[in-house]
């Protein structure tokens, strides 16, 4: 996984991919 991300992408795009890998739901993400 790259981190060339800003801190907004990477809470954007790592914490909900964290919390579907975690949980087995993406529950950030929204998008059902």
């Amino acid at each position: 996984m790259t981190l060339e991300m800003s801190q907004s992408e990477i809470e954007e795009f790592a914490c909900p991919v964290t919390f579907t890998k975690m949980r087995g739901k993406p529950r950030r993400l929204g998008r059902g």
